[in-house]
């Protein structure tokens, strides 16, 4: 019984160059069978304690256990940002929608009125395409000549500028008591014609007696002289012409781009005192809702920023005109009362009437049936005719 428990070194065979892992083979199989059953045991033993071990200390909790932190996501406090301010002030020169705060700084200042001449060596003028409001007509000569109202807008260059005709103060009567720029003046004994009598007199505020304007290289004198309206609004401040109540003028309206337009072009001519050089073509722009101004078949462009000129609503207004009767060629225009009007928006004509109280007023616009003539929002052109002007459409 002993002899089955005990190892006998000397009855193994003798081993000669063999493996470490065949050695233990050889010695296994040298054991008896109770040994080797015991030496499972064991190994089991070993396996099922070390199964344990393992499982306990998986599971063991430690004293100071690492936490991993959870992320936790919260709403982020959103700073709001000022939205866009709304632009619910309508200017009242063009009826142009703008911001509250756009809306004080232009009604801060005085509208500049100035005249700008439109004599075929003045072209191409600059600083029409930024106006508010034009007013074309004829002055002697039978030569047309514009003055031109800023407001909303402030070309650094306007020009060529000319003298002032006592009608132009008429045409701008009641328009927010502007500042006026020219060079030069018409004078005449026929007070309807006396330009300077009625600056002097008539409680008008005037930058034509100052030097703000200049003179540009590159053209010949009287057709070479230009301003600023910075330097204008500048002038004006330093003599304490600032703010002015400019009430609601004409009734404004959105634009209506339709299809069914019945007047796309519009010629004017301006009688038989004009010169033809200066007859006027207007063409509908159905894609910009914009009329386009020509001369003939050439396209009116300004000299600075090369846009043709256009205009959002045109108005024409037949007056009486005459000449002067005081030894010149001088006229008069009669800007009160009543007379034949037309509109042209949207493509298509309004017939009408315009009235005029006083000088100081300014013109309204009825249509047929008496109901205000609403215009479109933007550039408005006024072109003041003889009653013998021939408007076709």
């Amino acid at each position: 019984m002993n002899d089955d428990l005990t190892l006998d070194e000397t009855k193994l065979p003798e081993i000669h160059h063999v493996g470490l892992f065949q050695k233990l083979i050889i010695k296994i199989q040298a054991l008896s069978k109770q040994q080797r059953l015991g030496i499972v045991m064991a190994v089991l033993v070993v396996i099922v304690v070390s199964i344990f071990i393992g499982i306990f200390f998986l599971t063991k909790t430690p004293s100071n256990p690492i936490v991993t932190p959870t992320l936790v996501i919260k709403n982020p406090q959103i700073t709001p940002t000022n939205p866009e301010e709304p632009k619910n002030m309508i200017l009242s020169l063009n009826g142009e929608k703008v911001t509250e705060t756009r809306y004080k700084e232009i009604t801060a200042k005085r509208p500049l009125a100035i005249v700008v001449e439109n004599h075929p060596d003045a072209r191409p003028q600059i600083g029409l395409d930024q106006a508010d409001i034009v007013f074309e007509t004829l002055t002697e000569g039978g030569i047309t000549r514009f003055i031109a109202m800023f407001y909303s807008k402030e070309p650094t260059v306007v020009g060529p500028v000319r003298s002032m005709r006592k009608y132009f103060l008429d045409f701008t009567g009641g328009l927010g008591n502007p500042v006026y720029m020219h060079v030069g003046y018409a004078e005449s004994t026929n007070p309807e014609a006396n330009a300077i009598g009625a600056l002097n007199t008539g409680g008008y505020n005037t930058l034509g007696f100052t030097n703000i304007w200049w003179r540009a290289s590159g053209r010949s004198a009287p057709h070479n002289a230009y301003v600023s309206t910075k330097d204008l609004w500048a002038g004006a401040l330093e003599r304490g012409w600032t703010t002015a109540a400019v009430s609601s003028l004409w009734e404004f309206k959105d634009p209506e781009v339709t299809p069914n337009v019945t007047n796309p072009n519009i010629s004017v001519d301006w009688g038989a005192w004009a010169d033809h050089g200066f007859d006027v073509k207007w063409q509908y722009d159905l894609t910009q809702n914009k009329y386009l101004r020509f001369y003939d078949n050439t396209a009116h462009t300004d000299e600075l920023s090369k846009n043709q000129y256009f205009a959002n609503t045109i108005l024409v207004l037949f007056t009486q005109q005459q000449l002067a009767d005081d030894g010149t060629a001088r006229i008069t225009i009669k800007t009160n009362g009543t007379g034949k009007a037309l509109v042209f928006e949207d493509g298509k004509v309004i017939a009408g009437t315009w009235y005029k109280e006083s000088a100081k007023d300014y013109f309204r616009v009825k249509d047929a049936i008496d109901k205000v003539v609403q215009f479109n929002r933007g550039l408005t052109w006024v072109m003041v005719v003889p009653l013998d002007s021939n408007v076709t459409y």
